[in-house]
């Protein structure tokens, strides 16, 4: 209210001082009109309420704003921000499908299995035993005796029975007995066994060495004995297959 005061008397000031300057007559200037006399010219002005409102202090002068913040118009919210987006592309026109392929051919029936060949016949076997494609033959040892005296080895002879002739088939020869020094008079056994090759024909005898060695001037052989083994043929009678000898002339 001081503000408004000051500025008023500031206005009246002026106003006065303006009427002053103009009630001074200058020479040759006269007003076109006489006033009355004893009347003085002054310029009619409202009453002091009328003419100078009374107006808040400068800080009131304006008109009283919301805060800064709300002299902003508020955006919209972020997603409504967001431009339109454009329509969707049409899609490209749909190609015809292809023709379709003829279904292949079916596959002819499977042939049926042939039918199983009748069975072959069981051939009979052969004469003396063994089978066919074996050779079957009966071996026997005949005779058991030393190659040389006083030293030497012994020889087992070898009949074939029969009925194939034998052409290096292989044969186990076993020989062996008891024997006795003849100067402590103490018995203990000897012997060995061979793996040999006979050939021999139906009917006839071959002698065959054993390589187990005696010596008749330190031992007197009481027993000899000889056993045959056969493998890869067919020896249809193995009843026969050993042989022993006592009390021949070299063995005193």
């Amino acid at each position: 209210m001081r503000h408004l005061r000051i500025i008023v008397l500031i206005l009246a000031l002026v106003v006065s001082t303006t009427t002053l300057a103009c009630s001074i007559t200058f020479p040759g200037l006269e007003p076109e009109g006489e006033m009355p006399p004893g009347e003085e010219w002054q310029e009619e002005r409202p009453p002091e309420e009328e003419w100078g409102e009374e107006r808040p202090p400068e800080e009131e002068w304006g008109e009283e704003r919301p805060p800064e913040e709300e002299w902003h118009e508020e955006p919209l919210p972020e997603e409504e921000w967001v431009p339109e987006e454009p329509p969707p592309e049409e899609p490209p026109p749909e190609e015809p499908p292809p023709p379709e392929e003829p279904p292949p051919p079916e596959p002819p029936p499977p042939e049926p299995p042939p039918a199983p060949p009748p069975p072959e016949p069981t051939p009979e076997p052969p004469p003396g035993g063994g089978s066919w494609g074996v050779t079957t033959a009966d071996i026997m040892p005949t005779d058991i005796y030393p190659g040389n005296q006083p030293y030497g080895q012994l020889w087992v002879r070898i009949t074939n029975n029969g009925p194939d002739d034998l052409s290096n088939h292989p044969v186990e020869i076993g020989v062996g007995g008891i024997r006795v020094d003849r100067t402590s008079g103490k018995k203990d056994r000897y012997g060995g066994s061979v793996k040999t090759k006979v050939t021999v024909a139906k009917g006839q005898t071959v002698a065959v060495a054993t390589g187990v060695s005696i010596d008749t001037n330190v031992f007197r052989y009481e027993t000899a004995g000889a056993t045959l083994t056969v493998t890869d043929w067919n020896d249809p009678n193995t009843g026969n297959n050993s042989y022993d000898e006592i009390g021949q002339p070299w063995q005193q």
